[in-house]
């Protein structure tokens, strides 16, 4: 029998489904952890660090069983070919897990899905090119807004989850906090992801949490306020998370996590309602097996591991429901003193946490690290840090060595101006402009855009030549299916060599002169020509014949394009949605007018007028770049690592 944890009369099943190393170093998954707090997570969850010091992770789902059915949460990494087989260690096991928790894929009548990462998805569908439900009976649950964030998440999972259940009708969508059945119930935790939620099992005092992606590493039970490089919306994560870890329920709250070593970490509160630290102890030995070492404490519950000949792993957990039975604060007492002090046991009211109103957030003391993975997170997306793991881990030659321009100039914060600024430029030619109106998205999901050509741009500038070749590859594929007519009747091709060219030396022309403006060590002379020559071969992958290779032959191409340039209906909307209407909250909105006042400020006088964006140049030379340069300092430095300390 699997581990599990009875409440009432509901038994919580931890099923496996498989281990492996993570895919990238844990520094970078957490990369505001510091020395001392991994020494402590590591002295909580020891089976989180292999022999080779990576992040081990356990792969896992949770059954919930009652009287009245089979809850299902999560579903694991699944088969061999499942959207997880590029990293983690498929075939998964959970089909065997269910066996030996008796359970039949048939009896699960409902499946919730904390989130849609591959590594919780693997056996919802299976099948391949002929995909089913491998849960034939159940109801699927997912938030409205995760699947509404799919995109952004992971689009293929629109064809291979989504879509299969829904020809099947057994998608449900939910809209916040859903009650499922006495004593069940799920919980949005937004953050993760969108529409991240975790499922609520009670009875009487005790609280089951199933956590999801709430937390992920035992560095975040010591501190909360950590945040997981791949999470979406990082301080709506942490609000999440210290909502659950700082609830006050009145008996034992128990944490059932998918990736820590121990699937069951419980604690209690103390006679004041306040929660108990962590802390490992060694394992009490059960008549037949020493238990594997665990990351609770024998003061917090009353547990016994069952002598039935099980498997070390194997042990059941027993809550007992204090209203009726004072038996488990006897045990507990017993197991600490070796004598019975025993007494009634008060019911205590439990105060306001995941059942209820928030408990209050502590505000989160790195300034430079928050604003830093904000920024990160905005520009790289979800899978930043994976991609930032592969860009720069991964050995091979690469088509620019680290001396190179291309390398100063679009590691720089400048790139944040030079970027906008290309977008403005590039929207003067009328035929590239409905190219992006029409098939881009930009309106849609500007984000997504941004985040996909920042990631183009890192990893052919970066990576491997392997990566590089395969990123402009996909470019090229995706410019083929591109084509139409604008307004005017002209047709449109994005693969025509005239205007990749065009969308190429508005680039670099852009880049180039931010950088030289607001750049930390901007190029001389020869660097200019040397990053031009750069983006050339870049360039040339992509499709454009005979790009320039220096200042002059830039400035000769760009005046060869100006009798196509006007601005059209579609440009000037364009620019009113990059310059004035930004998605983003309002707090965002003035430093990001400074980026956009200085993006308009480095255009040339032809190319505002048409825009019918204002000149004003003693307020620009004297508000307007001081501000720019300021706030691009302001950027390098958050997104800049701070220096290690120095060892005493």
């Amino acid at each position: 029998m699997p581990p599990s944890v009875q409440v009432g009369l509901y038994t919580v099943i931890a099923l496996a489904d498989g281990a492996g190393p993570f895919f990238s170093p844990r520094s970078e998954a957490f990369p505001g952890a510091t020395t001392e707090q991994w020494a402590a997570a590591d002295r909580l969850d020891p089976g989180a660090l292999d022999a080779e010091g990576r992040w081990r992770l356990q792969f896992r789902a949770f059954a919930i069983r009652g009287d009245q059915g089979v809850t299902l949460v999560d579903a694991g990494i699944g088969p061999a070919d499942s959207p997880a087989a590029s990293w983690a260690p498929v075939p998964g096991a959970l089909p065997a897990s269910l066996a030996a928790a008796g359970i039949d894929p048939s009896d699960v009548d409902t499946v919730v899905l904390t989130h849609l990462h591959t590594d919780h998805v693997g056996w919802a569908v299976v099948g391949g090119e002929q995909p089913r439900p491998f849960f034939p009976n159940a109801a699927y649950l997912l938030q409205q807004a995760e699947v509404e964030a799919i995109e952004r998440i992971n689009p293929q999972l629109r064809s291979t989850v989504i879509e299969p259940l829904r020809e099947t009708d057994q998608l449900r969508l939910l809209d916040g906090d859903t009650p499922l059945r006495a004593g069940e119930r799920v919980c949005a935790t937004p953050g993760h992801t969108p529409g991240h939620q975790s499922v609520l099992v009670t009875s009487g005092p005790e609280l089951v949490v199933v956590t999801g992606d709430l937390l992920v590493h035992a560095i975040q039970l010591l501190h909360p306020e950590l945040a997981y490089a791949h999470e979406m919306n990082p301080e709506q994560a942490r609000a999440s998370r210290e909502q659950v870890l700082r609830s006050r329920a009145a008996g034992t709250l128990h944490l059932a996590t998918p990736h820590l070593t121990e699937p069951f970490v419980p604690r209690r509160p103390t006679r004041r309602g306040r929660p108990r630290p962590y802390a490992r102890v060694p394992s009490r030995p059960s008549v037949h097996h020493q238990a594997t070492p665990p990351l609770w404490s024998p003061r917090i519950a009353a547990y016994s591991s069952v002598a039935d000949g099980h498997s070390p792993g194997d042990r059941t957990v027993e809550v007992h429901d204090l209203r009726r039975s004072g038996s488990s604060r006897c045990t507990s007492q017993l197991l600490r003193s070796g004598r019975p002090r025993c007494r009634a046991a008060r019911p205590v009211r439990a105060r306001p946490g995941i059942l209820g109103c928030m408990d209050r957030v502590t505000p989160d003391h790195g300034v430079r690290e928050r604003l830093g993975r904000i920024l990160f997170s905005r520009v790289a997306g979800p899978n930043g840090p994976e991609n930032r793991a592969r860009i720069h881990g991964t050995p091979g030659p690469r088509w620019f060595g680290p001396d190179r321009p291309v390398r100063r100039v679009h590691g720089d914060a400048s790139m944040f101006i030079g970027g906008l600024r290309a977008l403005l430029l590039q929207s003067l030619h009328p035929l590239a402009m409905a190219a992006v109106a029409g098939h881009s998205g930009f309106r849609g999901d500007p984000w997504g855009r941004l985040q996909r050509t920042s990631t183009f741009l890192a990893v052919t500038t970066f990576a491997t030549a392997e990566h590089a070749q395969e990123a402009v590859d996909h470019v090229r594929s995706v410019h083929e299916g591109v084509s139409g007519f604008a307004p005017s009747g002209e047709h449109y091709h994005a693969a025509d060599p005239h205007l990749l060219c065009w969308v190429h030396i508005a680039e670099v022309d852009s880049f180039l002169r931010a950088h030289q403006r607001y750049g930390a060590r901007p190029l001389d002379g020869a660097g200019c020509d040397g990053y031009i020559d750069d983006m050339a071969r870049v360039a040339q992958a992509l499709g454009v014949p005979d790009p320039p290779h220096d200042r002059a032959e830039l400035a000769e191409r760009i005046a060869a394009y100006r009798p196509e340039l006007r601005a059209t209906q579609e440009a000037l909307d364009a620019a009113r949605f990059i310059l004035l209407h930004p998605p983003l909250p309002w707090p965002a909105r003035p430093p990001y007018a400074v980026l956009a006042a200085n993006a308009v400020s480095a255009l040339p006088p032809w190319a505002r007028e048409p825009l019918r964006l204002p000149r004003a140049p003693t307020i620009e030379e004297l508000c307007v770049r001081p501000a720019g340069k300021a706030l691009t300092r302001t950027i390098r430095w958050a997104m800049t690592p701070p220096p290690a300390p120095a060892k005493s």
